[in-house]
């Protein structure tokens, strides 16, 4: 893992890619997945957990569109009984679903993933259109509050056999995380904290729209920007001092954001327990927010001044690799 630091810039954090393996041909039998699952949870203050760990990938279910093709092309076939995405969950030693489906061994197939299924499907987000030749999906930022990972397989089964398809998850969100402390040999406590002005809206776009040019590409599309509001708002007592960081938010000090371009009007703002009612601020440097990376900002308080710093260091990777036996 890469670290630095930049002045008034911002961390940048890649994809975590797992590796999977290919069996060799066998006969005719069920499709079937396996692999990792993440957890997420929901939160009164604001602030998001990471998904990096096995663990936290199985206790959430996962869901699979499926299609396939007698030609490598016009993939309009559902694999399973119906073209709705079909939920695979964690389940003591593997992932399983039901019914059942039986792979064509002459057919060309394709599988497009969605993490957490059920999320997801509780909140509405996956668009009804949605297939594994483009997946659609709507995700606002404070509401959601999930982690939010997408993975796609091709296969055709003379080649590549009919055992597990295996996924390799990534991440399509941008995290934020803010850290507090003073120049000088000073104390005090941040009491509150938020943002403003932040695309809050945006709808994911994965696979073949018309723009992207591969079936693994991906895009956002901002929906909504919210200039007034009080964004991922925080409320609570943690010290600083000049050895001693304040990590914002809860949990683990994240939260997610649809990735976006930001020029000059997204502020943070936060009060502080010797300051009383007055209200810090300070402008965030303009950047794109990129998919799958995180930003960190340390916010070093010098008398009345405030400077940025940003530390720059790789999402923890986790084995992203799911393989599912279909």
């Amino acid at each position: 893992m890469s670290r630095k630091r930049i002045y008034i810039i911002l961390a940048l954090f890649p994809f975590f890619i797992g590796s999977c393996s290919k069996s060799d041909i066998a006969d005719y039998g069920e499709i079937g997945f396996n692999g990792c699952n993440n957890s997420v949870e929901e939160v009164v203050k604001a602030g998001s957990s990471l998904v990096d760990t096995d663990n936290e990938l199985k206790a959430n279910s996962i869901g699979v569109f499926g299609l396939r093709s007698g030609t490598n092309s016009n993939f309009v076939t559902p694999v399973f009984e119906t073209a709705a995405a079909k939920q695979v969950t964690w389940s003591s030693s593997a992932w399983s679903y039901t019914p059942k489906a039986k792979w064509v061994r002459s057919n060309y197939y394709r599988f497009r993933a969605f993490w957490p299924y059920d999320q997801l499907v509780v909140d509405d987000a996956v668009n009804a259109s949605s297939d594994a030749n483009l997946l659609s999906i709507s995700y606002a930022s404070g509401v959601q509050m999930y982690d939010l990972q997408v993975a796609y397989v091709e296969r055709y089964p003379v080649i590549d056999g009919v055992v597990t398809v295996d996924f390799q998850f990534k991440h399509v969100l941008s995290g934020l995380k803010f850290k507090v402390k003073f120049a000088d040999a000073e104390t005090d406590y941040i009491k509150s904290f938020y943002l403003k002005g932040l695309v809050t809206v945006g709808t994911l776009m994965y696979g073949e729209d018309g723009i992207n040019a591969s079936a693994h590409d991906f895009r956002w599309i901002p929906i909504y920007t919210d200039n007034s509001s009080k964004l991922f708002e925080w409320t609570g007592s943690k010290m600083f001092t000049n050895t001693t960081e304040a990590t914002l938010f809860d949990n683990d000090g994240v939260v997610f954001i649809v990735p976006q371009a930001i020029s000059g009007s997204t502020s943070l703002n936060f009060t502080t327990s010797s300051g009383g009612s007055a209200l810090h601020t300070a402008v965030l440097p303009a950047t794109v927010f990129e998919p799958g990376k995180i930003y960190t900002y340390t916010i070093v308080i010098k008398d009345a001044n405030i400077s940025l710093t940003v530390d720059i260091a790789d999402w923890t990777d986790v084995d992203s690799n799911i393989d599912v036996n279909l």
